[in-house]
């Protein structure tokens, strides 16, 4: 059940705005079990997303109850850039590529 409440939450806050997700994970050690952030006291991951617009995904997610960890800043590597930390401890980023200075 709260595996569907987690995903509803994604689905509904996040999902729609950006279109799609790429999910890359790197695979260096299995585990034998998995275990949620509320049980380990944080996460050891952080799933990005590149979004049209950095404030307003920010701000989306912060309207449906996630915490904002990471205010949106102009990066040194020429994207907008914030963290969030989901309802259920899971932490989010979310970027856009600034135009090119010049």
């Amino acid at each position: 059940m709260l595996n569907r409440i987690r995903w509803r939450w994604l689905l509904s806050c996040c999902l729609p705005a950006f279109g799609y997700i790429a999910l890359s994970f790197a695979m260096g050690v299995l585990v034998d079990a998995v275990f949620p952030p509320d049980q380990i006291k944080g996460t050891s991951v952080t799933m990005h997303l590149e979004v049209e617009n950095c404030d307003a995904a920010v701000k989306r997610a912060r309207d449906a109850g996630a915490t904002v960890t990471l205010e949106p800043w102009d990066s040194f590597w020429g994207a907008r850039y914030a963290r969030i930390m989901d309802p259920f401890g899971h932490s989010w980023s979310f970027a856009h590529a600034l135009p090119a200075k010049g």
